[in-house]
């Protein structure tokens, strides 16, 4: 009886690795209902760790990008070298258009399609660290700018998002 028991003990334990992250989920975002923090940590987990991307700086990223909002979206004005533009931030990891112009990305599907955009999310974290991994400990921080004075912000405010056990 007590073999039975360890054993499934064992099992569900192994079935949820993503219990942990959810408990940072609800740590992040306190009034996100429990279904939605469960199916946050079920979805950040499993791609992240196939993507090779720590699954605690994801969720940190989605919870400063869009508070876990997988419609969220984010239209202003950018002044850039004498010229400005419109751009929006779409969706959960709220993607900018300039991926969405250089991969042909969906608009209506990075709003909409959570996981879809989540992938793009690690997409662009994968190739952020490949190029700036080596030479920056904070490369993630380019994921929000890749100037000096937004990056430090964006540091400072997931640092302790961050916070690693």
């Amino acid at each position: 009886m007590r073999l039975v028991a360890l054993a499934l003990v064992l099992c569900l334990g192994a079935v949820r690795p993503w219990q942990p992250l959810q408990e940072r989920i609800r740590l992040l975002s306190p009034y996100l209902p429990q279904a939605t923090a469960t199916a946050m940590a079920k979805l950040i987990y499993g791609a992240s760790t196939r993507a090779g991307i720590e699954p605690e700086l994801v969720a940190a990223i989605v919870s400063r990008e869009s508070n876990f909002r997988v419609d969220a979206l984010a239209c202003y004005v950018v002044y850039r070298h004498h010229a400005c533009y419109d751009t929006c931030d779409r969706g959960l990891a709220q993607i900018n258009d300039v991926w969405v112009r250089a991969w042909g990305l969906s608009p209506c599907r990075l709003l909409h399609d959570p996981a879809y955009n989540l992938a793009q999310a690690l997409r662009i974290l994968r190739q952020l660290r490949h190029r700036y991994g080596a030479t920056e400990p904070n490369w993630w921080s380019r994921y929000n700018s890749s100037s000096p004075v937004p990056r430090a912000i964006y540091e400072a405010v997931l640092e302790p998002r961050l916070e690693r056990e």
